[in-house]
């Protein structure tokens, strides 16, 4: 970008297409401290709402619903459930939860953003891909979808608590739905049942933590150009 070229980004009017935390969170997960960055209105949308509106916001929003957790309280693990039913797939993914605090901050501390990103939506990938092999909307009440829930829970907490740097908003709102306190978000306690959390009611249900960017039709790079003025 160049202001000789007239390409310059106007933050205040990105900003207010992509919402300031979805501008944030775009330029950090992008952008690399060697290279620059090709941005394109349609790329930053693509990424936040495939991100952060339907993998994130969307596992918290049908995990939280009053089918799958009538009693709205946070739910309790069954370590049974997952060595007999759940297996290779839920261990792997609660191994993946323990170690994903230390690998995240490890890329933050060297500012590499968007690699501590990365490991943090392969968590949540595989808890939706859980989510559609178990089906747990087709269960009635009991220790299995209790353990997917939880294991679905702790995902969205350990996540929000280490994308508190990224998108400060966003992650308050999630942890508050789960009835996270301020002074329980610490990196301490982002660990798989790092804290003790079963049976406490979950926090006020306020709707979607982001609504969804509308995708413009046009796909031109992200800039405003200035009209030359020279005479043609």
């Amino acid at each position: 970008m160049s202001k000789s070229y007239g390409n310059v980004l106007d933050p205040n009017d990105l900003s207010e297409l992509l919402t300031t935390e979805g501008l944030r969170y775009f330029l950090l997960r992008q952008g690399t401290p060697q290279d620059d960055s090709n941005i394109t209105i349609p790329k930053a949308i693509d990424l936040i709402n495939s991100e952060l509106v339907n993998a994130l916001g969307n596992l918290l929003s049908r995990c939280t619903v009053d089918k799958l957790n009538p009693n709205q309280v946070y739910p309790t693990f069954y370590d049974e459930v997952l060595k007999s039913t759940l297996k290779e797939n839920g261990q792997q993914l609660v191994d993946g939860l323990n170690s994903l605090a230390e690998n995240v901050t490890n890329c933050y501390d060297n500012l590499y953003f968007y690699r501590g990103l990365e490991p943090i939506f392969e968590q949540i990938r595989s808890t939706n891909a859980l989510l559609e092999i178990h089906r747990p909307w087709n269960m009635k009440e009991g220790s299995e979808l209790s353990t997917i829930l939880f294991i679905s829970y702790e995902t969205i907490r350990i996540a929000n608590i280490l994308l508190q740097p990224i998108v400060p908003e966003y992650a308050n709102k999630s942890l508050s739905r789960l009835g996270i306190g301020d002074k329980e978000r610490s990196l301490e306690t982002a660990i798989f049942g790092g804290l003790q959390l079963d049976g406490r009611k979950l926090g006020k249900n306020c709707g979607n933590v982001m609504a969804r960017i509308v995708q413009i039709k046009e796909t031109t790079p992200l800039k405003k150009k200035k009209k030359s003025s020279k005479a043609a």
